[in-house]
């Protein structure tokens, strides 16, 4: 006797030859039980089909379990979401900073690439720092220092202020970095800070 389910291995003998056969689906269970020179009448072959394909429709009741809201996974904001690509020339032997506003709490994805002939002289430094305030000393937090010639992440600006990259090119050869950037931040005056 042949014993047919979806996805399941089913085995047949006939005269003392074993046969290996992987069901994929209800369609297919019924094609081999017709086929089969076991079972013969129809009838029964039929009701195995109609109740093959009853028991494939009926959904499945799925259980979940719901779990808290960690802490720093949602995030609403204020500040408008931007994308943005920018070139930023970085004449031979001289350094610049390249700056966005961010508020708190607010996040953008980054990625930024160099074509140079010796990017590891090129020193970076990725930081962010607060709004100084007359000749009070601000802050200053650096989130990563490198010569990689390229880098991506994500940052969530950890205070309102100025973030983005110092580079300071130490070649004979003017470059252009290419950055592109999305999420939550502004275009400021890159004169001012």
């Amino acid at each position: 006797m042949m014993k047919l389910l979806p996805g399941k291995t089913a085995v047949s003998s006939a005269e003392s030859e074993f046969a290996w056969t992987r069901i994929k689906s209800p369609i297919e269970a019924a094609k081999r039980i017709l086929q089969s020179t076991i079972l013969a009448p129809k009838t029964l072959a039929l009701t195995l089909i109609f109740s093959s394909l009853v028991a494939c429709s009926e959904p499945e009741d799925v259980d979940w379990i719901e779990v808290p809201l960690e802490a720093d996974t949602f995030f609403e904001t204020r500040a408008v979401y931007r994308e943005g690509e920018y070139e930023i020339l970085v004449l031979n032997n001289t350094d610049l900073e390249y700056k966005l506003g961010m508020l708190g709490g607010d996040s953008i994805s980054y990625h930024w690439t160099v074509d140079m002939q010796q990017p590891e002289r090129l020193n970076v430094e990725f930081h962010g720092h607060t709004h100084r305030v007359n000749e009070e000393p601000g802050t200053v937090m650096f989130y990563k220092i490198h010569q990689d010639g390229e880098e991506q992440g994500t940052l969530v600006a950890p205070f309102d202020g100025i973030h983005g990259w110092y580079f300071d090119n130490q070649t004979n050869e003017d470059i252009t970095i290419k950055l592109n950037v999305a999420g939550f931040y502004e275009e400021v005056d890159q004169n001012n800070y």
